[in-house]
């Protein structure tokens, strides 16, 4: 492992025009000092982290404006889990939603075409309620859909707990969109966060460039192999606190288990479900 010095905000207007309030920047300081963060490459979640946020502080820059500057802890080719063991604290995992789900989406899926259906996600889930906007500054984002779901939606028939209606309602609307989006690049993700075992827990489902087909097959016969994967993955180690899978035309395929540290843990054997 090693260490990089990062500036990871600064006060400045972006390229995009929006500009981080000096709070925001005291906020994250705050946020590592308590937990460890992630360091993603250029908000590509498919990959596992590359590292961790150790610390954090605010510096001012020479033109008067401010600067978050981390000290990245990097995992390199040759480190094992145990020589990676961290300093007690644990990985910011967000609170999971209090209503049946919760709907955000990158600017890139509103200028998609999308925009009126994260709306009407966000009045199905909660009536008068409005979706999340990410702010993401990655280079080249593609079109981001997310569904955060409560844990307890695994153990309750995976969709269970929002009621026959909704998830009807859900699941229409959404093959819908992706039936006349087929040809469009984006990415769905779905998010179940919650207690499990006394540790919470983050599990997030990517379907890159999904398809009415691919829709439909995991909202029907494809949510029992889902389930039974994570349910697996989770007893087979007690201290992840993150699992990412992705779901293709084909087959859904665990992409990474992360510890409560933010440390990659060796895949399970069986890592690979046949969905067809």
């Amino acid at each position: 492992m090693r260490e990089e010095v990062q500036i990871l905000a600064t006060t400045h207007v972006d390229p995009h025009g929006h500009r981080l309030a000096l709070r925001a920047l005291e906020s994250m300081v705050a946020q590592v000092a308590d937990h460890y963060i992630p360091v993603i490459n250029n908000h590509n979640y498919l990959k596992a982290p590359l590292g961790r946020i150790a610390t954090a502080s605010i510096v001012r820059l020479p033109d008067g404006e401010y600067a978050l500057e981390a000290v990245n802890e990097l995992f390199e080719p040759g480190d094992v889990p145990a020589s990676l063991a961290g300093d007690g604290r644990r990985m910011l995992v967000g609170p999971a939603p209090s209503a049946p789900f919760k709907v955000s989406a990158n600017l890139q899926f509103a200028d998609s075409g999308g925009q009126a259906l994260v709306y009407e996600l966000a009045e199905l889930a909660i009536p008068g309620s409005r979706p999340e906007v990410l702010l993401q500054k990655s280079l080249d984002p593609m079109a981001l859909l997310i569904i955060t779901f409560p844990l307890i939606a695994f153990a309750n028939g995976f969709f269970g707990q929002m009621g026959a209606d909704t998830y009807i309602a859900l699941k229409r609307r959404l093959i819908a969109h992706y039936r006349h989006h087929e040809d469009r690049p984006s990415i769905l993700e779905l998010r179940f966060i919650g207690n499990a075992d006394n540790r919470q827990v983050e599990i997030r489902v990517f379907i890159q460039d999904p398809t009415e087909k691919i829709m439909e097959m995991l909202l029907t016969e494809g949510i029992s192999e889902l389930t039974q994967l994570v349910s697996d993955t989770l007893a087979l180690e007690p201290n992840s606190a993150q699992l990412a899978l992705l779901l293709s035309k084909d087959h859904l395929e665990l992409l990474y288990v992360v510890r409560n540290d933010v440390v990659p843990l060796p895949l399970p054997s069986r890592n690979r479900f046949d969905v067809t």
